[in-house]
């Protein structure tokens, strides 16, 4: 399969005629880059099933906030998925900063990607807001993450953070003077689970010493 062209524009100046918009609950638009228009019915309801198990359990919710596909177009690049994005959100109604691509034939798997349209900071004042950016996620939590940064609930970089799928680098064998090994959690700091059990042992038998000594300590007093 052909490698997709995922490459962003580096300002979509469009997006500025939305920033004094008031917040709408609108449905999010799904576009493919990859051949997958018969398994649209698939991926709508892998997208969608966290939100609609939420309506299903506690019987209230919005029923018109999902991820939809409104047209079947095999788009050749993420650039112009954006341009048709831009020219259709306003009068197919769905929301025009969030939406979702399928870049991958094998989306069960790889996951979806989740595109923001204006995810600058906006303290920075001037173009820096209009600023786009992506990353890939799994499927099934992509509609109600959608759902959550168009309510505020979340914002683009914490959800970034917590939802991205990244692809972990292989561990080379090497371990700390501890006996763990080297490889990191992809939250990028130490977990003590990583620790060896010859490590942990060697730790607890340290504690269990320095207790019998403050005990035999406590006794001479």
């Amino acid at each position: 399969m052909a490698e997709v062209n995922l490459k962003l524009p580096e300002l979509i100046p469009e997006m500025a005629r939305y920033q004094t918009s008031p917040m709408s609950i609108d449905n999010f638009a799904l576009y493919c880059l990859v051949d997958c228009i018969s398994e649209l019915p698939a991926i709508l309801e892998a997208s969608n099933s966290e939100m609609n198990e939420i309506v299903e359990t506690y019987k209230h919710g919005p029923q018109d906030d999902r991820v939809q596909c409104r047209t079947e177009t095999v788009f050749g690049s993420m650039k112009e998925v954006i341009e048709h994005h831009l020219v259709t959100c306003d009068e197919e109604k769905v929301d025009p900063h969030y939406f979702l691509v399928v870049a991958d034939a094998e989306w069960e798997e790889k996951g979806i990607i989740a595109v923001n349209l204006d995810s600058g900071d906006p303290e920075e004042g001037g173009d820096a807001k209009l600023k786009p950016d992506l990353f890939w996620m799994k499927i099934e939590e992509s509609g109600l993450l959608l759902v959550n940064l168009q309510i505020a609930n979340t914002d683009w970089y914490e959800a970034k953070e917590n939802y991205e799928v990244v692809e972990e680098e292989p561990w080379t064998g090497e371990t700390f003077a501890d006996g763990a090994p080297t490889k990191k959690p992809k939250t990028d700091f130490y977990i003590g689970f990583y620790a060896s059990n010859q490590a942990l042992s060697s730790y607890l038998r340290t504690i269990v010493a320095d207790l019998k000594v403050i005990s035999s300590d406590v006794e001479t007093l």
